[in-house]
């Protein structure tokens, strides 16, 4: 199953899709549809292309911070595959010049991830992840530069 949602693609479009930020009956109908996939035993492909949640204030009344939870709590624990494509956003802050290619390179490294899960007992995606989902925020140290890392100067030969 895939699950994505419309973004718009000028600017009316993007004021009646609410710029594909997610309100809280959406993110309801999303988790209907997750809970069908693992119901059924259907991989579930996710394409991620929004700037998060819908942060207004009737969206917070109607339970947006709870049914993000719900949604999260479900999806850790579905004994399914789930492969997540982000397809725009992205911090990108702009288009692909080559559309085309750029989703034929994402519909296959979807391919290729899917392949790869299968293999694997389900019990191991869960681990997996458990262990994505725990790994969310958590520091880490950052890599010296090559500078700092002790490595033997380069010979350096005056013009």
């Amino acid at each position: 199953m895939i699950v994505g949602h419309p973004k718009g693609s000028d600017a009316r479009e993007n004021v009646r899709r609410n710029s594909g930020m997610a309100r809280p009956e959406g993110c309801r109908k999303a988790l209907r549809l997750v809970r069908l996939a693992g119901k059924f035993g259907f991989p579930l492909i996710c394409l991620i292309d929004t700037p998060g949640a819908d942060p207004s204030m009737e969206s917070e009344e109607c339970g947006q911070g709870n049914v993000i939870a719900e949604n999260i709590l479900t999806l850790a624990g579905l004994r399914i595959l789930i492969v997540a494509c982000v397809i725009g956003e992205g911090e990108s802050g702009g288009a692909h010049t080559a559309a085309a290619a750029i989703a034929a390179a994402a519909g296959e490294a979807m391919h290729d991830a899917l392949d790869e899960l299968t293999t694997l007992p389900v019990d191991e995606l869960l681990q997996r992840r458990y262990a994505g989902y725990r790994a969310i925020g958590r520091f880490q140290e950052r890599q010296p530069p090559m500078i700092e890392r002790n490595l033997p100067a380069l010979p350096f030969k005056g013009l």
